[in-house]
């Protein structure tokens, strides 16, 4: 007996829509990025609280 080629997955639909997600989530990304910049050099707190800003802002938005 000879057996059936299993059938092949179609990614066309999902591959747009991981596209686009990939494009939101890079730019709310650069938007966080901004935001993080700008408030490191115009807010007025304490050198300390900026720092943990600055270091752990990024990296809760990329986790």
């Amino acid at each position: 007996m000879s057996e059936s080629p299993q059938p092949v997955a179609f990614l066309n639909n999902t591959v747009g829509a991981l596209l686009l997600g990939s494009i939101a989530a890079a730019v709310f990304y650069g938007v966080t990025s901004v935001q993080t910049y700008l408030y490191s050099r115009s807010n007025r707190d304490s050198n300390l609280f900026k720092g943990l800003v600055c270091l752990l802002l990024p990296v809760l938005v990329t986790v």
